[in-house]
């Protein structure tokens, strides 16, 4: 069966990740962004609906009391200095 706009149920949905201890990624993050976190935590929301074949919604992340090291091991600001690397 080919979808169509008329075939296509509408839906809204929500979600979040709240308090997201940013430490407990580190091997994830040593991987893809090649830096430690010492401290900080993490929250993601979205909100995403269809109606008739159109989408909207968005992602919101919020990062708070974030301390990081460089990949040298210096706590030199290192993500502060290159912010645009690091932005979901």
């Amino acid at each position: 069966m080919r979808k169509t706009k008329q075939n296509l149920l509408p839906f809204d949905m929500n979600a979040g990740l709240k308090n997201t201890n940013l430490p407990d990624l580190n091997d994830f993050l040593k991987a893809y962004a090649n830096f430690d976190v010492h401290e900080g935590t993490f929250g993601l929301y979205t909100e995403v609906a269809s109606k008739d074949g159109k989408f909207i919604g968005y992602v919101k992340s919020v990062i708070k009391n974030l301390n990081v090291t460089g990949p040298e091991g210096r706590c030199d600001l290192y993500a502060k200095n290159q912010p645009e690397k690091y932005l979901l």
